[in-house]
């Protein structure tokens, strides 16, 4: 039995950041409005031409991989860099670099997975899509657009058909699409649910959810606390976004392989060990969450 208090949980922030203007200030965010600062732990993946410095943030609790946008190899990769950056902390947090959180969030969330295992087992991973801001044109003012959270309905959908989002209504509702932006689970999700660093941008929410759901956790969307997550077209509108696409026509993740191919053969159920799924697993999947195969 875990005999740790709950101010003295570890919670590792995982960051990845694409030319992302809002890197510095979602770490700081999240850094100061947390009831214990000192419990956290921040992985941060920068891939850009420039990095913001995150000084602000003691040695001892930071890990900070900055590399050029164009000698990267996609969000998993990037993803699962992050996640083995520290070795032992007692959550794991994955957020995008555009965020900021409600006061005192760390608090509120552990308290809320808390109630999700007590609803729906020990292997329970907390997700929801964030509410949203907008950065005013100045760059510095936010304005929040939305209080409520959503999630991805897939009832009906054809595998990789984007789900329609509805709102949570309630605190806790067993759902079955992860959203990459907000996660978060004991740290020994990651030991067991690895991320897979081939599986592309399109196929990360998708892939993940089905080995989730074969691992047997619950996907649960919650209500509290809020997380705020920028809004896209605001980011093209303040001229801070920056098409992805354009990376991947670079040499470097040309001749990695064909990711398509990658996700292809975890569709196929063709691989194997921790980063694949059985034919059963991915058929019993579809089955329950009401995709049309």
């Amino acid at each position: 039995m875990d005999d740790k208090s709950v101010s003295e949980k570890t919670i590792l922030v995982s960051i990845i950041s694409h030319r992302e203007y809002e890197l510095e200030n979602t770490v700081k965010e999240f850094y100061t409005k947390s009831k214990y600062p000192d419990r956290l732990r921040f992985s941060v993946v920068s891939q850009d031409d420039r990095h913001p410095a995150l000084d602000f943030v003691p040695d001892n609790q930071i890990r900070y991989l900055r590399a050029h946008h164009k000698e990267v190899y996609g969000v998993c990769w990037a993803r699962s860099i992050a996640a083995r950056m520290f070795n032992d902390y007692d959550y794991y947090f994955q957020i995008d670099a555009h965020m900021f959180p409600d006061q005192d969030w760390d608090d509120a969330i552990i308290a809320t997975h808390e109630k999700a295992k007590e609803r729906f087992g020990n292997n329970v991973l907390l997700t929801a899509i964030p509410a949203r801001y907008i950065l005013e044109p100045d760059k510095k003012n936010r304005t929040i657009l939305g209080w409520g959270y959503s999630y991805a309905d897939i009832n009906n959908k054809k595998l990789f058909d984007w789900g329609i989002n509805r709102p949570v209504k309630e605190q806790l509702k067993e759902i079955f699409y992860v959203q990459g932006a907000c996660m978060f689970s004991e740290g020994r999700i990651m030991d067991e649910i690895q991320i897979d660093p081939e599986i592309p941008y399109h196929a990360e929410e998708i892939s993940y959810s089905i080995r989730c759901f074969a691992a047997g956790y619950k996907m649960v969307a919650f209500k509290k606390p809020v997380f705020y997550h920028l809004f896209s077209d605001d980011r093209r509108d303040v001229g801070i976004f920056n098409d992805p696409w354009e990376d991947l026509k670079s040499k470097i993740v040309l001749t990695q392989g064909s990711l398509k191919d990658r996700s292809n053969q975890f569709f196929e159920a063709k691989i194997s060990g921790k980063l694949g799924v059985t034919k059963n697993d991915l058929i019993g999947f579809c089955k329950k969450a009401g995709y049309s195969i």
